[in-house]
C-alpha cells in the first residue's frame, strides 16, 4: 500500500512542477532557483507557437474536443534553438478540478520537424501516458465552465529515449532536465 501511496504522491508532484513550470513561462531566475525536477529557467528562449484553427486565448473548435471528433489540433513552431536535439509537445489543463490535467505528452521529435497535423505523430515520436492513463491524445472536455487548455512546444537538448507508453512523471522529469526553449499557446473550452 505505501508503494503506491509513494508513486501516487510522486506522479502528484511531477505533474504540479509540469504545470507550474509550463504557466510560469518568463520569469526570471536561474537553474539554481528552482527546486529538483522543476523547469530549468534555461529555457528562458522562447518557442514560437501557433495553430490554424484557433488564436491565442480562442476558443478550440469542437472538432478538438469530446463534442466533436476528439482529434489533435494541428501546431506549427519557430524559433528552436540550434542546439535543440528534440521537441515534446505537452497539452495540459490547469483548470481541472483534481489538480491539473495531462491530456498528451509526445516527446523525441526530431528537431527539424516544426509542426504536427491534425491526428498526427511522426513515426520517431512517442508518446507518454496522459492523465486518463492512456497513450495519446485525450480530447478537452471540461466538466464545468470554461477551461484553459495548454498547448507547450518544449526544445530540449538531448532526446529522452523514452518507450512509448511512459509513465507520465518519468517523462516530465526528463523533459524538464533537458529543456532549453519553450513555448505555449492557450485555448479555451466551455463545458455544455
Amino acid at each position: 500500500m505505501r508503494v503506491r501511496e509513494s508513486c501516487r504522491v510522486r506522479r502528484i508532484v511531477a505533474t504540479t512542477l509540469l504545470i507550474a513550470a509550463t504557466f510560469v513561462g518568463g520569469c526570471g531566475g536561474n537553474r539554481a532557483d528552482h527546486g529538483a525536477g522543476s523547469s530549468p529557467d534555461s529555457s528562458r528562449a522562447q518557442i514560437s507557437l501557433t495553430s490554424a484553427e484557433f488564436s491565442a486565448g480562442g476558443q478550440l473548435p469542437d472538432r478538438y474536443t469530446c463534442h466533436g471528433a476528439g482529434l489533435s489540433p494541428p501546431l506549427r513552431w519557430s524559433s528552436v534553438p540550434a542546439e535543440a536535439a528534440a521537441v515534446v509537445v505537452i497539452v495540459a489543463d490547469p483548470d481541472a478540478p483534481r489538480g491539473p490535467y495531462i491530456h498528451w505528452v509526445v516527446f523525441d521529435l526530431p528537431p527539424q520537424v516544426r509542426k504536427l497535423a491534425s491526428a498526427t505523430i511522426p513515426p520517431q515520436a512517442r508518446q507518454g501516458r496522459n492523465s486518463a492513463g492512456t497513450i495519446g491524445y485525450t480530447p478537452p472536455c471540461p466538466p464545468s465552465g470554461t477551461h484553459h487548455y495548454h498547448f507547450t512546444v518544449v526544445g530540449l537538448r538531448d532526446r529522452i529515449e523514452l518507450p512509448d507508453g511512459a509513465p507520465q512523471d518519468l517523462a516530465i522529469q526528463q523533459i524538464w532536465a533537458e529543456a532549453v526553449a519553450r513555448g505555449t499557446l492557450v485555448a479555451t473550452v466551455t463545458h455544455r
